[in-house]
């Protein structure tokens, strides 16, 4: 239930920052990931002083997790308020399962498999879709002094979608590696947000 509830607050933050339209997503991204951030360091705070020496022995990794944990929502709410909710979620959501693969793949040298690219390629073309939509509504109002703004608006806000993407893979790879050196989740998830946030 618990995990329902989570699901259905995280889902609707795009939603729900836009009806703060004027409160900058700066604002925004940092207050919610400042608070989810302390939140998440104290509910872990016990595995975190417990696996404190191999969180310290791997602080690069650390350091690495919490820079993108704190680029993350700055880049998610601002690509929303740029390019819209529709666009700005599904090219930040959209981008994440692709930049861990290329994420894991240079880092780790893991193959892509034909699976795989069989399935980025149809996402991408899907939020390629969308964004092409977007823009060429735009350009049907190109006589509007206002389009112009629009359109940089809408290609700044999925540049910061992509950069959100990249954000999230990052993050996710680095806790992933240090769970696996055997640090609790816990313990990684609170650090890792505690100083992200």
């Amino acid at each position: 239930m618990f995990v329902l509830a989570a699901s259905v607050l995280w889902g609707t933050t795009g939603t729900a920052a836009t009806f703060a339209p004027d409160v900058s997503p700066l604002a925004i991204g940092a207050a919610a990931m400042g608070f989810g951030g302390l939140l998440q360091a104290a509910i872990a705070a016990r595995p975190m002083l417990a696996f404190s020496p191999s969180l310290r022995g791997n602080w690069p990794t650390v350091a690495l997790g919490s820079l993108a944990v704190a680029l993350y929502p700055l880049a998610f709410y601002s690509s929303m308020h740029l390019a819209g909710v529709a666009v700005g979620t599904v090219v930040s959501i959209g981008s994440a399962p692709l930049a861990s693969a290329v994420v894991e793949r240079v880092v780790d040298k893991r193959p892509f498999t034909r699976r795989w690219t069989v399935g980025a390629v149809l996402g991408v073309s899907g939020a390629v879709l969308l964004c092409l939509a977007e823009g060429l509504a735009e350009a049907g109002n190109a006589g509007d002094p206002a389009a112009t703004g629009s359109a940089w608006e809408t290609s700044a806000g999925i540049g910061l979608g992509l950069l959100a993407g990249l954000t999230y893979a990052v993050y996710s790879w680095a806790a992933h590696r240090l769970i696996n050196t055997g640090i609790p989740s816990r313990a990684v998830m609170g650090t890792v947000f505690g100083i992200g946030g």
